[in-house]
C-alpha cells in the first residue's frame, strides 16, 4: 500500500498525511473478494443447472465446464483476497483453499466471503432524520404546553411582575444559555440565491403524521444562511443532536448572528480537539485508488467542514492546486476532487459516492459544489453535470 501513500505530513494547519489507511485497504480487498465470489457462485450454479437440466452431452456442456473452472479460479482468488483482508491464520486459510477446490463445498467460502464483503448499512437515512425532527418539535411543543399549565395563579401575578424584566426584554435562562452555547452548525440546504446572514426556510420534505400530535404546532429549528448554505444549529444531547428553535434562542439571550458565531467557533474547536482528528483518505475504486479524497473528523460533522474557509483556501490548498469540486451528501460525509481530476474520471468517482449514499440512507444534497474566489457555488446535479471551468 506504500505506493498509494503520500509523504506530506501536514503541519500546524492540523491536516494530517493523505494516505490510504489500513481500513481503506481492508475494505477494498473485501469488496474484491466479494466480486470474485459472486462470479464463482454464478459459475457454480450454471454448471450444476446444465449438468442436471440438459445433461453432459448437451450443446451447453462446454460452457458449463467453463463455468465450473471459472468458479474454481474465482473462488480461489476470492479466498486469497478475503483471508488477506481479515488476517486469517494459516490453518484456517488452508481450510478455505481446500474447500474452494471441492465440488459444492466451495459454496462455504463463497457465501462466507460474500457476507464479509457486504457494504455495512449506513444510518437509517432521510426518513429517520425527518422522524427525529418531528419528535424533537413535538417534545418542545409539549414542554411549552406543560409550562403554560404550571403558570402562576392570577393572585400571584403582582408578585411575579415585580421580578419580571423590563418591557420588551425576556429573562435569560442561564441553563439554556449554556446549552445553546455548545451548538455546532449543520448544513440543511444549498441555494445560490441565499444572502449571507439572512434567515432562511428549510424544506424538510413531507413530514410523517404522528397520532395524537397537532402537526400545526410543530416548531422547527431556526435556520440562517452562511454563503450558499442554509444552516440549523444542533446541540449534542448525548444520544442525539437536537436543533435550537426561536423560543430557545430568545430565552438564551443570544441573537441569531451570535449563535452562528458560537457554532462556528465550536466547529473550529472540534477540528482541533476531535480524535483521531482531521484526516484525508483517497477512496478506493474497482481498479485502484480513485481521484476522490474523503475528509474524516468525528463521524458527525464532516459536511460542516465546507463552512471553514481557511481549511479550503489554506490547509488543503496543496491538495487542490487547480481548484476543487466537492460533494457532501450526508452530514458525516465530505468528498472532493481537484479540478484537474475532472478529465481523469473524478466526476464519476463523486457520482458514485452520492449514488451510494442515496441508495443506503438518503442524502441532504445530491449536487456538486464548486469553490472559486473563496466562495462555494452550487455547480449542478450529479447526473448529467458539465463541470464548471477552472478559474
Amino acid at each position: 500500500m506504500s505506493d498509494n501513500r503520500l509523504t506530506d505530513t501536514g503541519g500546524a494547519d492540523g491536516v494530517r498525511a493523505l494516505e490510504v489507511t489500513e481500513d481503506d485497504a481492508r475494505a477494498a480487498l473485501l469488496q474484491e473478494s466479494r466480486r470474485f465470489m459472486q462470479f464463482a457462485l454464478a459459475g457454480e450454479v450454471f454448471f450444476w443447472v446444465v449438468l442436471f437440466g440438459a445433461g453432459p452431452d448437451s450443446a451447453l456442456a462446454p460452457l458449463a465446464f467453463a463455468g465450473f473452472f471459472g468458479a474454481w479460479f474465482a473462488s480461489v482468488v476470492g479466498v486469497s483476497r478475503g483471508t488477506r483482508a481479515l488476517g486469517t491464520g494459516f490453518a484456517q486459510r488452508i481450510g478455505f483453499y481446500i474447500l474452494a477446490f471441492g465440488l459444492l463445498v466451495r459454496l462455504v467460502p463463497i457465501f462466507y466471503f460474500m457476507k464479509q464483503g457486504k457494504a455495512p448499512a449506513g444510518p437509517s437515512g432521510e426518513e429517520q432524520r425527518r422522524q427525529q425532527v418531528v419528535e424533537q418539535a413535538r417534545q418542545r411543543a409539549h414542554e411549552r404546553e406543560h409550562l403554560r399549565r404550571q403558570a402562576a395563579p392570577a393572585g400571584t401575578a403582582a408578585k411575579a411582575s415585580a421580578a419580571a424584566p423590563a418591557p420588551g426584554k425576556q429573562a435569560v435562562d442561564q441553563e439554556l444559555r449554556e446549552r445553546v452555547s455548545k451548538a455546532v452548525p449543520r448544513i440543511r440546504t444549498v441555494n445560490n440565491a441565499f444572502k449571507d446572514g439572512e434567515r432562511v426556510q428549510v424544506n424538510y420534505g413531507p413530514l410523517p403524521e404522528m397520532s395524537g400530535v397537532d402537526m400545526s404546532q410543530l416548531v422547527m429549528p431556526v435556520a440562517r444562511a452562511c454563503g450558499i448554505f442554509g444552516l440549523n444549529y444542533m446541540v449534542d444531547d448525548g444520544h442525539q443532536y437536537t436543533g435550537i428553535d426561536d423560543d430557545e434562542l430568545a430565552k438564551s439571550g443570544y441573537s441569531l448572528d451570535e449563535l452562528h458565531q458560537l457554532a462556528m467557533r465550536n466547529l473550529r474547536q472540534l477540528v482541533k480537539q476531535a480524535q483521531p482528528g482531521l484526516k484525508l483518505h483517497r477512496l478506493p475504486a474497482a481498479d485502484g485508488p480513485s481521484e476522490a479524497i474523503m475528509i474524516t473528523l468525528d463521524g458527525d460533522n464532516e459536511a460542516a467542514l465546507l463552512l471553514l474557509d481557511e481549511l479550503w483556501d489554506k490547509s488543503l490548498a496543496k491538495h487542490i492546486p487547480n481548484g476543487v469540486i466537492a460533494v457532501a451528501p450526508a452530514r458525516d460525509l465530505c468528498v472532493f476532487i481537484d479540478m484537474q481530476s475532472v478529465t481523469k474520471g473524478g466526476l464519476g468517482d463523486l457520482s458514485n459516492v452520492v449514488a451510494g449514499i442515496h441508495q443506503r440512507q438518503g442524502h441532504s444534497f445530491p449536487g456538486l459544489l464548486h469553490r472559486t474566489g473563496g466562495r462555494w457555488t452550487k455547480a449542478g446535479e450529479v447526473e448529467g453535470l458539465t463541470a464548471p471551468a477552472a478559474a
